[in-house]
């Protein structure tokens, strides 16, 4: 079975991503779900995978001056991302919709974001239902961003967050059905959360994210650390990563 990567060899040796799949990129607003998305789009197209990028928040123009940026405008790698890349940024978008606009070429679908979605009923639980029965009848990816409930901020929240951590608090999931999730990746960034002090004292990098794997199908949980490049918004490898 082909496996789909996400570009990032820390995440990577966790994911066991393959078609049918549905990924969950989860946070709190403002911590860097598009920019994550946009990495996987990158990597994707960059290998050849035909991707479809459903924007429900960014115009057409102002995602791919994101894409652009975060390939530093190289004009040779934007030709090639796009050229393997169809964006649409339809506001109103339903799962009939989602389902007519995602052709048999499409291998990819990235979709920012869930919260957005226009689905009868309109919960969490009836939206990703609604796309792990699209990524399954249609053998294809589907990476879509969420936010996290804002119990989340109600916790006595570590400096540094563990997928134990969040898995036990139970309020932070009752609106979602993890049984309809392959995958949930997590994305904490302490700076914005802490001070420089708190991160100085609790030896936390200011330069640092966390992707946590709190749902893998198919392989354990985990906690990876990455770079965040905060002058481009983007994420990378730490060199040395376990």
């Amino acid at each position: 079975m082909e496996r789909i990567y996400t570009g990032f060899e820390c995440l990577d040796k966790h994911l066991k991503i393959c078609k049918g799949d549905l990924v969950v990129i989860g946070g709190r607003p403002a911590i860097g779900k598009t920019a994550f998305l946009i990495s996987i789009l990158v990597n994707l197209a960059n290998n050849n995978f035909k991707c479809k990028f459903f924007s429900l928040e960014l115009c057409e123009k102002d995602l791919k001056e994101k894409i652009s940026k975060s390939v530093g405008y190289d004009i040779e790698r934007e030709k090639k991302i796009f050229s393997y890349t169809s964006i649409d940024d339809e506001m109103i978008l339903t799962k009939e919709i989602l389902d007519s606009k995602i052709n048999k070429n499409i291998q990819i679908v990235l979709i920012d974001y869930l919260q957005l979605l226009d689905v009868n009923g309109n919960t969490n639980k009836e939206k990703i239902r609604a796309l792990r029965n699209i990524a399954k009848q249609k053998n294809i990816v589907i990476f879509v961003a969420s936010q996290i409930s804002r119990v989340f901020e109600c916790y006595n929240i570590p400096p540094k967050i563990s997928a134990e951590w969040l898995l036990d608090k139970k309020r932070i999931w009752e609106n979602f059905d993890m049984a309809d999730i392959d995958k949930f990746i997590f994305i904490d960034r302490p700076d914005r959360r802490l001070s420089f002090e708190e991160m100085f004292a609790n030896e936390i990098n200011i330069d640092s994210a966390d992707f946590i794997i709190v749902k893998n199908n198919n392989g354990n949980t985990a906690n990876v650390e990455c770079g965040w490049d905060r002058s481009t918004y983007t994420f990378n490898e730490i060199s040395g990563t376990p």
